[in-house]
Protein backbone atom coordinates (compact mmCIF):
# COMPACT_ATOMS: atom_id res chain seq x y z
CA UNK A 1 0.00 0.00 0.00
CA UNK A 2 1.14 3.45 -1.01
CA UNK A 3 1.16 6.22 2.04
CA UNK A 4 1.07 9.64 0.52
CA UNK A 5 3.56 11.95 1.89
CA UNK A 6 2.57 14.06 4.79
CA UNK A 7 4.28 17.17 3.31
CA UNK A 8 2.22 16.48 -0.14
CA UNK A 9 -1.02 16.89 2.02
CA UNK A 10 -0.62 19.52 4.30
CA UNK A 11 0.29 21.32 1.15
CA UNK A 12 -2.73 20.40 -0.54
CA UNK A 13 -4.30 21.44 2.26
CA UNK A 14 -3.06 25.09 2.60
CA UNK A 15 -3.34 25.55 -0.75
CA UNK A 16 -6.72 25.19 -1.02
CA UNK A 17 -7.55 27.13 2.19
CA UNK A 18 -5.94 29.87 0.82
CA UNK A 19 -8.03 29.47 -2.38
CA UNK A 20 -10.91 29.74 -0.29
CA UNK A 21 -9.82 32.24 1.67
CA UNK A 22 -9.26 34.56 -1.19
CA UNK A 23 -12.34 34.09 -3.17
CA UNK A 24 -14.26 34.81 0.26
CA UNK A 25 -11.97 37.97 0.41
CA UNK A 26 -12.19 39.20 -3.23
CA UNK A 27 -16.78 39.17 -3.00
CA UNK A 28 -17.98 42.59 -2.44
CA UNK A 29 -21.36 43.97 -2.70
CA UNK A 30 -21.89 45.73 -5.87
CA UNK A 31 -21.70 49.17 -6.07
CA UNK A 32 -24.22 51.36 -6.99
CA UNK A 33 -22.73 52.42 -10.68
CA UNK A 34 -23.07 48.19 -11.24
CA UNK A 35 -26.20 47.93 -9.89
CA UNK A 36 -27.67 50.61 -12.59
CA UNK A 37 -25.88 49.11 -14.80
CA UNK A 38 -27.18 45.94 -14.06
CA UNK A 39 -30.31 46.90 -14.11
CA UNK A 40 -30.46 48.88 -17.36
CA UNK A 41 -29.02 45.79 -19.17
CA UNK A 42 -31.75 43.54 -18.05
CA UNK A 43 -34.05 46.02 -18.60
CA UNK A 44 -32.51 46.02 -22.46
CA UNK A 45 -32.72 42.48 -22.80
CA UNK A 46 -35.98 41.85 -20.88
CA UNK A 47 -38.01 44.37 -22.99
CA UNK A 48 -35.96 43.54 -26.24
CA UNK A 49 -35.18 47.42 -26.70
CA UNK A 50 -34.28 48.52 -30.36
CA UNK A 51 -31.47 51.26 -30.67
CA UNK A 52 -33.35 54.14 -30.09
CA UNK A 53 -35.42 52.68 -26.59
CA UNK A 54 -32.12 51.46 -25.83
CA UNK A 55 -30.83 55.34 -25.86
CA UNK A 56 -33.55 56.51 -23.95
CA UNK A 57 -33.17 54.28 -21.00
CA UNK A 58 -29.69 55.16 -20.90
CA UNK A 59 -30.48 58.76 -21.22
CA UNK A 60 -32.49 57.73 -18.34
CA UNK A 61 -30.08 56.35 -16.65
CA UNK A 62 -27.67 59.08 -16.83
CA UNK A 63 -30.33 61.34 -14.99
CA UNK A 64 -30.60 58.88 -12.45
CA UNK A 65 -26.54 58.84 -12.29
CA UNK A 66 -26.55 62.55 -12.40
CA UNK A 67 -29.61 63.05 -9.51
CA UNK A 68 -27.67 60.57 -7.14
CA UNK A 69 -24.46 61.69 -7.84
CA UNK A 70 -25.78 65.43 -6.72
CA UNK A 71 -27.80 63.80 -3.83
CA UNK A 72 -24.55 62.25 -2.25
CA UNK A 73 -22.29 65.66 -2.85
CA UNK A 74 -24.75 68.03 -1.71
CA UNK A 75 -27.18 65.96 0.40
CA UNK A 76 -23.84 64.37 2.71
CA UNK A 77 -22.71 67.35 4.38
CA UNK A 78 -26.11 68.34 4.77
CA UNK A 79 -26.84 65.06 6.53
CA UNK A 80 -23.66 65.24 8.80
CA UNK A 81 -24.61 69.09 9.78
CA UNK A 82 -28.28 67.48 10.84
CA UNK A 83 -26.50 64.60 12.39
CA UNK A 84 -24.28 66.94 14.47
CA UNK A 85 -27.46 69.26 14.97
CA UNK A 86 -29.57 66.47 16.07
CA UNK A 87 -26.86 65.82 18.95
CA UNK A 88 -26.12 69.12 19.98
CA UNK A 89 -29.91 69.82 20.28
CA UNK A 90 -28.94 72.83 17.76
CA UNK A 91 -31.86 73.34 14.83
CA UNK A 92 -31.03 76.61 14.27
CA UNK A 93 -32.99 78.58 11.35
CA UNK A 94 -30.37 78.68 8.84
CA UNK A 95 -29.84 74.85 8.91
CA UNK A 96 -33.79 74.15 8.50
CA UNK A 97 -33.16 76.77 5.80
CA UNK A 98 -30.50 75.21 4.00
CA UNK A 99 -32.21 71.25 4.46
CA UNK A 100 -35.38 72.95 3.05
CA UNK A 101 -33.35 74.26 0.02
CA UNK A 102 -32.18 70.80 -0.60
CA UNK A 103 -35.17 69.72 -0.61
CA UNK A 104 -35.87 72.01 -3.01
CA UNK A 105 -33.31 71.24 -5.14
CA UNK A 106 -33.63 67.30 -5.65
CA UNK A 107 -37.75 68.43 -6.04
CA UNK A 108 -36.58 71.27 -8.88
CA UNK A 109 -33.96 70.38 -10.28
CA UNK A 110 -33.25 66.27 -10.25
CA UNK A 111 -37.18 65.10 -10.28
CA UNK A 112 -37.92 66.89 -13.76
CA UNK A 113 -35.19 65.53 -15.35
CA UNK A 114 -35.85 61.76 -14.05
CA UNK A 115 -39.20 62.09 -14.64
CA UNK A 116 -38.76 63.47 -17.99
CA UNK A 117 -36.89 60.77 -19.39
CA UNK A 118 -38.60 58.32 -17.92
CA UNK A 119 -41.74 59.72 -19.32
CA UNK A 120 -39.87 59.59 -22.73
CA UNK A 121 -38.63 56.22 -22.46
CA UNK A 122 -42.02 54.54 -21.74
CA UNK A 123 -43.41 56.64 -24.50
CA UNK A 124 -41.75 54.41 -26.59
CA UNK A 125 -42.77 51.02 -25.87
CA UNK A 126 -44.76 48.98 -27.20
CA UNK A 127 -48.21 48.01 -25.21
CA UNK A 128 -46.31 44.71 -25.38
CA UNK A 129 -43.26 46.42 -23.73
CA UNK A 130 -45.43 48.12 -21.06
CA UNK A 131 -46.71 45.35 -20.05
CA UNK A 132 -43.48 43.48 -19.43
CA UNK A 133 -42.01 46.45 -17.85
CA UNK A 134 -44.94 46.50 -14.94
CA UNK A 135 -44.23 43.08 -14.54
CA UNK A 136 -39.95 43.80 -14.33
CA UNK A 137 -40.73 46.37 -11.96
CA UNK A 138 -42.60 43.96 -9.50
CA UNK A 139 -39.25 41.85 -9.42
CA UNK A 140 -38.78 38.28 -8.80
Amino acid sequence: MMTIPRRFVLTVILTATLALAGTGCAHRPPTPEERLHEAVRDLAHQLKLDASQEEKLELLADAWRAGREKVESEGAPLLEDLFVSIESARWDESLLTRLRAAGQVLTDDMAPQVIGRLAEFYASLSREQKDRFAEWLKGP
